[in-house]
Parts: C-alpha cells; structure tokens; sequence
C-alpha cells in the first residue's frame, strides 16, 4: 500500500512532548504570538524613552538657563563691587593721611593682586607692584572720564586669567589687578551645586576664566558666541565626556567698557550629558528587565498554547502523509472536546472510505488488466463473470453475448467459483429489444416471466437471489452483451459503480477482441479468395521450417502462376478477372483438400500477389511426390468462367524449391521457387520447373547486366550503329537503321541481344530508347548535311515506350533538337503491339503521323498478322522478318510468304523492306518479286556514322 515513510507506523503512540518544536506553523506562531507582545512594548519604552530624554533635555537647559542668568548678574555684581571698592579707596584717598592701614590692605588683598594710585603729582603702590595700563588713547580717556570703569582681561605664561581694572577717582586714576576666580569666588562651589561648569570669555573669544579644569580644557571657539547671537544652547564633545552647555552675552555697558574690543563679554554653562540622562539609563535598564519579562512570558503562554493546538495537527499531519503513502490501517485518537477532534472523526470515517475505494480501485485495475490480455471475446467475457464478485456481492453472474447479426448466443453462468456454458438462441435483435439504452435496470425471476418470457428467465429461476440487476455492455451505442447479476443485499452506491465501470472496460475490451479477431482475418486472408495471404503463408512457412530442421524432415515451396493472366485483365474488363481468380482458387482449394487427405500433413496454399499462388508441402516424401503435387495443382486450373458467357482455357507455370537442398530459411526457399517459376516462364510455359544453382547463375548475370546498364546509361556509353537499307533495283542507298550498341570499358562491344531484353522487362528501355532517339537524328541530320542526301532514318520503337505517354513529346523533341525533319523519320514497331488495338496508341501513332512521321510494321508475318490491323493503324511500311528470307530459295512456302506480302503491300500502298539479305540470288528474287527496299550483310553490315558516311560516299554512284 505504498512506501514507508518516517512516520509510518501505528499512530496509538502519542508524539514526544517537543515533537511540535519541529514544526513550521509552532515556529511561525511563536514568532507571531513573540511579536504581538514586543512590538507594543518596544514601542510604548520607545516613546516613553523619548519622552523622559527630552524632559531631561527641557530640564537641562532651564537649569543651564538659570545658572548661566545667576553667574552674569554675579558677574556684573562682583564687578560693581571691585568699583565701588576702587571708589572707596578714592574716596578715603581725601583724608587718608600717612601709610595705608594694614587691615584696609589686608581687606583689599582679598579682592586685588595689587593696586597703584596715580595723582597728578605723585604716584602710590598700595598692593602688590605697580600697575600700569597703557595704551590709553583720548577716546578711552573720554571713558574714564565719563565715569566708565575699564577692564582689561590678561592672561600670563601660565594660562591664568586676571583682570586689570582702571576707574578714574576724583583725585586721581585707579589701577589694580584681580583674580578672575576673586572676581567671582562662589562660581567653584555653585558648579559643586548644580553639578556645572563655568567659563567667561571677553570680547575676542578668549577665556578669561573657567570653574574647573575640565572647562578649562575646551576649544574656546566652541565657547564663543557666533556674530552677534544673544543666547544659545548648544552641545559639544568635552576632553572625557559629552557636555551640554549654554552661552549668554554679559553686557558691561554702560558703567564698564573694554579699550580693546567692541564684543561683549561671555558667560558659558555646561553641564555633563551623564549627570543629566542618568535617569534615562535607570530607566533602559528597567525597561530591559520588563521586556526580557514580558517576552519570558510570552514565549511560555505561547508555547503552551501552540502545544495544546499542535498535537492534534501534528496527529492530523501524521495521518494525511500515511494515507498519502497508501496506509489506510490506522485510525486517529484525538481527545480534544474541540473541532479537532470533529476533524479527527471526519479524518477516520474518510480513511475508512478511500481504503475501500482504493481495495476496490486495485481489484479493478487487477480485472481490467486480466481482461484486457484475453485476446478472445469468449475469454474476455469468462474473465469478467469469474472475477465480478470481487467488486459487486454477487452470487451469481450471468453475461449474455452476440454477434451483430447472429442468432446464436453463449452464456457464462457462474454459481460460486463454477462456470458453465450455455448455448440458446438469440439474435442481436432481440438481445437489444429486451436491453434498450445504457443505464443499468432491475430484474426479478418473476417479473422476467410477466415480460414475455425472456431468454434469460430460465436461468434466474433456480436462483434465489433477490436482488438481480441488468448491465447493458455497449461500445459506441453498439450492445456487445449484457451482465446479469444477482445478490442477497442490495449493492452500495459505490460497488454498482464499480460494476458498471468494470462493465464499460469489459465492453471496450469485447469490442477490441473482436476487432482484433476481424482484423487477424484482414490481415491473414485475401478478401478476393478468403485464401491465406502472404503474411499468413510466410508464419506457417517459418513454423514449418522449425518443425522440418527438428524431425529432420524435407519440405517443398510452390510457386504457381497462371500464364497470360493480363490479357484476361485486359479484354474482359477486371471483374470478369475477379471471377476468374476466385473460381481458380476454388479449384486449388479443392485438389489441396484432396491431396491432404493423401499426406500425412494437409498442404497451405495461399494467394501471395495478383495472380500468384504459392503452396507448402511439409513431410513431402522426395522431389518426385513434389513434382507430382505440383503438377496435378497446376493442371486442375482448366477453363474458369470469365462472365457474361466468357469461358476462358487457363494454363499455369509453377517453380519449386525443396528444404534443405534448395534453402534453409524462409527467403531462400521463396526466392528459389520464384526463380525456377521465371525459369519455367522463360522456357514455354505451362510447365513445373524445380530451382537448380544454374538459374541463380542466370539470375546473377542479368542482375549484373542491369547494373551496368544503369552505370552506362549515365556515363553515356551507349553507341549507335547504323545499316544501310538500299533500293532493291538500283542497290543505291536510300536509308539507314540505326541500332544501339554497349561500349562496355571492360568488355568491349556489347551486341543487343545480350541486354535489350533485360532493359524491356527493367523499364530502362524507356531511358535506352530516348537516348538512341536524340543520338541518331542528331547524327542523320549531319549526314544528311554532309553527303547531301535525304537518307531516311528508320528507329525502333519498344512496347513500353508505345504503352506510355511520353514516346509523342520524345520522338518531337529529338527532332526539333536534332534538326531532323519528320519526314525523313520511320518509327518501327512490332506487329505484336497492333493486336492490342489500344486507343492510347492509335492516339498516338496518330499524332506523329500528323507531324509527318512514318510507320513502319517490323518482323512483319511472324505474329498476330491481320488485315484489320493493318487497316486501323497507320501504317506506312512492311518489315518482312529476315526468317523468311533466309528459307526463300529453299522452301516454297517461305517464298510465298514473301510474294504475298509485298503483293498486299503493294495493294494496300505500302512500301515494303526486307531484312536479311545476304546472298545475289535472294536480291535477284525480290527484284522478280517487286520488293521495293532491302538491307542486310549483302550490302554491309551495322557501323558507326562516320564509317557509314564513307561506305555512302563510295557507293552512291555506283551499283553495291
């Protein structure tokens, strides 16, 4: 039931616990189920990241904002402080009188470095050493004088920042340097505070001063303001770590002025970007636990859920690649309380159905191939009724059968595992009145009575079936037979349609056995003589040749062939021929019968070809009861009724060929007898010949004069020859015969005895004649030219050139092309062909005698001479056949022959020739006689044309 595959096997065994981590859709699910639960999350910790990094980033710049607000008014607070200490320095300058207090210097220290009064007469140093600006010019005295504080930003080799400070007093100019970080002691402990940094740049960009070392370490020109930007948040990449920072402009005006640059000072505030997203990193770190959790929980709730649906399917699966393979012995368990389980029990119940079916379906093919290899119509009919119960619960079948047209019928009655035969009258008629149609139909014993009695009643009867049904066995609307079958229980819908389908293979089957049997009687029998044909005659030859090679016994092959069958053909039409043959195959039928019952094994004739028979004698007791077999077969044809009154007297020729002696195969044995028939053919006909080596020698040489015809019809070979024919009173010459020669290479000139006969009966003789034709008027046209004499051409034409179409266009177009006029052409053909009187050729010896060919009758007296001939046919010239010329002097009735003809000849207008002359006395008697023209070895013998217009040169003005 097919193939095992990994899963075959019962499936009571429950799949392992992980078997479902096997499966695709698991997989799929669980990524599916994993990606309904990650994507929402991953996307709420997106936005809710989002959200808490740019509140952070809000939170930032507010704080960097306040921060950087903060540092510039501390920064402007600190200053108008060292002013207004300045102011009250000058202030106490009025009453100080004597050294300066050391507390006061002590005070002054902690915001200056040092600080130099200049009056206008003296010059005092009170901290530090003196302090010089210089490079005041008047527009920044105007400064100082109008109350504005200068500031001068100085960096030493150090990189510390301090700050030179000039403030004109009432008694003098203020100079004094201090500290950036004492300008602004608290920047240290407010970026401690709110974990920033600070930097103060002047107005060139530079930093003057910075909170710690980290902002000290910046590129100040990240720090600088861009033109003339007021504030401006910004990030930047510090030394260790990322900063973000903000910038604000201090504006110094109007109490405090810079000689040497227009900008305003800046303030810039950075914070690390690590202090501010540190809650952010708190909360990816959450965020990864849950999401590890939540995908955790996912996985678990998904797996469990997919296992619980996935073990059914993976039952189901199981199942359908079992029954895939052809396993149906298995039932599912599926213990789900869900539509699984439904599907499980749908699953069974269809197993259970395409098992049947299958079962069924394989039986089915069993019987159809069983039924299909009868090659009978009785044993396909046989097969049927014995193996029907394996597809329908019959106990018993009945097949009714006939031949269109028969009244005879055979019934297979088979009861359990017995079958009879029974043998009733009935016609096809009949069978297909009480079986109309092709669907199936009830029966009953009872109501087969009610019906008429119908053949089949008889054979219902004894039976105690229930239930019968009717099977119409029809093949293209024919009715072939009909199925009886009978049962107890009525049929499922499934078994009647298995017994109607094995119903309509068995009708196909039928139907091809009998074709097969009419065809082996088309193929094996002629249709005209219902005789063997020669396929059937070539099998039993064979199976006679093995059973001969195994007793060692002899046997003969008969060829039998009625002689002048054609003519039959030809005179009373092909119907009488069918007649004919039918009633000579009665006849061989007949005295093979008659010899069978003589021998130990009955003879097989068979008709193998139009009017060839052909005979196997096996066990054949030596050549001498072959001869005799074969004589008597070939001497009962006799007369045979041709129809219409036509008795026709046939005679036959038969050649035999014995096994071993004359061939040990079947195409040996056939070949021989056809050649010993030829044989007998060739040597007089009616007559036996049996096959000798010498006839295959015979049959070699004309085999090899065909084929080197051929070669030399295509490698121009071929030589005309002429003869002069003279006037009979004068012996001047008047014409010439032109006859073919072979210039063989090897063997020399070849006369035309030796292969004109073979040419005839191969059909060359229509290339040979065409070429003789265009050679010899081409050369008569040029010696005609060249001698300056209308010499007349005389050509032969051939039986198979008269009997086509193409001896008219021929004969004209060697004439156009030659440049021979038609007048100066006789075309000679023999007497035999005027007996045939057939249309065709009268047509067309009519046709060349319009175009002013001549005609001339040859070897006139030696075949069906008449008158009547003589009168349809326009005939222009007689031939008298040099075998009477030879006898003239010494036989009266040769001479007689000869004076008649050229006596009616001369009645009837006609010239005459004879041929043959070679001696003075048969010249003087034709002159007595009146003969008109002659030729022969007396005046010379055939040459070629150049020697035959030499011979014409020297004896046109002289007697031969």
């Amino acid at each position: 039931m097919g193939e095992d595959t990994p899963d075959s096997g019962p499936l009571a065994s429950e799949p392992g616990a992980w078997a479902w981590v096997r499966s695709v859709v698991a997989w799929r699910l669980l990524l599916l189920f994993l990606l309904c639960a990650v994507v929402p999350t991953t996307v709420v910790a997106v936005a809710g990241y989002q959200q808490l990094a740019g509140a952070l980033r809000d939170d930032a710049d507010r704080t960097l904002e306040r921060a950087g607000e903060s540092l510039r008014a501390e920064l402007v607070g600190r200053l108008d402080a060292l002013v207004a200490e300045l102011d009250r320095l000058d202030d106490r300058l009025a009453i100080q009188s004597g050294p300066w207090p050391r507390s006061l210097l002590n005070d002054l220290s902690q915001s200056f470095s040092e600080v130099t009064y200049r009056g206008q007469r003296e010059r005092h140093v009170l901290l530090g050493e003196r302090v010089e600006v210089a490079g005041l010019d008047a527009e920044d005295e105007a400064q100082l004088d109008a109350g504005r504080a200068l500031l001068v930003p100085v960096l030493d080799e150090t990189g510390d920042a301090s700050l030179l400070i000039a403030r004109r007093g009432e008694h003098g100019l203020w100079t004094a340097r201090a500290r950036l970080n004492g300008v602004v002691p608290s920047w240290d402990e407010e970026a401690r505070a709110v974990s920033t940094d600070f930097c103060a740049l002047d107005g060139a960009g530079r930093v003057t001063g910075c909170s710690s070392s980290l902002a000290r370490g910046l590129d100040p020109r990240v720090l600088a303001p861009r033109g003339a930007e007021t504030a401006r948040h910004f990030a930047l990449a510090g030394p260790d770590e990322a900063l973000l920072g903000y910038r604000r402009p201090v504006g110094l005006a109007p109490k405090f002025f810079d000689p040497e640059h227009a900008a305003p000072w800046t303030i810039a505030v950075m914070i690390p970007e690590s202090e501010v997203f540190a809650p952010l990193l708190a909360f990816r770190n959450t965020f990864g636990l849950l999401a590890t959790l939540t995908i955790l929980f996912a996985t678990v709730l998904s797996a469990f859920q997919i296992r619980r649906q996935l073990i059914p399917l993976e039952e189901l699966r199981r199942g359908t690649r079992r029954l895939a393979a052809g396993d149906f012995g298995f039932t599912l368990e599926i213990e789900s309380g869900d539509d699984f389980e439904e599907l499980a029990d749908s699953f069974n119940r269809m197993t259970r159905t395409l098992h049947t079916q299958f079962d069924s379906l394989q039986r089915m093919v069993e019987i159809d191939r069983s039924i299909l290899s009868e090659i009978t119509a009785t044993r396909v009919l046989e097969t049927m009724v014995e193996r029907v119960g394996e597809l329908y619960p019959s106990d018993v079948a009945v097949a009714l059968s006939t031949e269109s047209g028969a009244v005879r019928s055979t019934t297979h009655n088979r009861v359990g595992s017995v079958i009879r035969e029974h043998h009733g009258d009935l016609s096809a008629a009949e069978l297909e009145r009480w079986f109309p149609g092709a669907e199936p139909r009830a029966l009953s014993a009872e109501a087969a009575n009610d019906d008429g009695d119908p053949p089949w009643a008889t054979l219902l009867a004894p039976h105690q079936a229930s239930v019968w049904r009717a099977i119409p066995l029809r093949f293209h609307a024919d009715l072939l037979a009909v199925l009886l079958l009978g049962s107890e229980m009525a049929p499922s819908r499934d078994q009647e349609l298995f017994a109607r389908q094995l119903a309509a293979q068995c009708a196909v089957a039928l139907a091809n056995a009998r074709t097969l049997e009419r065809n082996r009687v088309l193929a094996y029998y002629d249709g005209l003589t219902e005789l063997p044909n020669r396929l059937l005659y070539r099998e039993r030859l064979n199976q006679a040749l093995r059973r001969a090679r195994r007793h060692q016994q002899p046997l003969a092959v008969v060829v039998l062939d009625l002689d002048d069958f054609k003519r039959i053909n030809e005179t009373l039409g092909h119907d009488a021929g069918d007649r004919v043959l039918r009633r000579v195959a009665g006849r061989l039928q007949d005295e093979a019968s008659r010899q069978g019952s003589l021998l130990s094994v009955s003879p097989t004739i068979a008709r193998t070809g139009g009017d060839e028979f052909m005979v196997l004698y096996e066990e054949v007791d030596g050549i001498g009861a072959a001869a005799r077999a074969a004589d008597q077969l070939r001497s009962c044809v006799g007369e045979a009724a041709g129809g219409e009154g036509h008795d026709v007297l046939l005679r036959a020729s038969a050649g035999i060929a014995m096994f071993p002696e004359d061939g040990e195969d079947l195409e040996t044995l056939i070949r021989n007898a056809d050649t010993a028939l030829h044989h007998a053919k060739e040597h007089g006909r009616d007559r036996y010949e049996f096959f000798t080596p010498s006839m295959n020698e015979r049959a070699a040489s004309r085999l090899e004069i065909e084929a080197g015809l051929r070669r030399a019809l295509d490698h121009n070979q071929l030589r005309v020859f002429y003869q002069p024919i003279v006037d009979a009173m004068d012996r001047a010459p008047v014409g010439m015969e032109a006859l073919v020669r072979w210039q063989h290479p090897e063997r020399g000139l070849i006369q035309p005895g030796e292969f004109i006969e073979i040419a005839e009966s191969t059909g060359l003789i229509l290339r040979l004649g065409e070429v003789v034709m265009r050679q010899a008027c081409a050369q008569a046209a040029r010696l005609q030219r060249e001698l300056e004499l209308p010499l007349r051409l005389a050509i032969n034409a051939s039986p198979r050139q008269l009997h086509g179409n193409e001896l008219v266009p021929t004969v004209l177009d060697a004439l156009r092309e030659g440049g021979l006029s038609p007048s100066c052409l006789t075309l000679e053909i023999t007497e035999g062909i005027l007996a045939e009187a057939n249309p065709e050729l009268l047509d067309q010896l009519a046709a060349l005698k319009h175009a002013g060919v001549q005609i001339a009758v040859d070897d006139f007296g030696t075949g069906y001479s008449s008158l009547a001939y003589l009168k349809r046919f326009p005939v222009d010239t007689l031939k008298i056949d040099q075998s009477f010329t030879a006898g003239m002097l010494s036989h009266r009735e040769d001479r007689a022959i000869v004076q008649s003809v050229i006596s009616m000849a001369r009645g009837l207008g006609l010239g005459t020739v004879v041929e043959g002359v070679e001696r003075e006395e048969q010249l003087a008697l034709l002159r007595e006689l009146g003969c008109d023209r002659t030729q022969g070895q007396l005046f010379a013998a055939p040459m070629p044309a150049d020697e035959f217009a030499k011979w014409v040169r020297e004896h046109r003005d002289q007697g031969v």
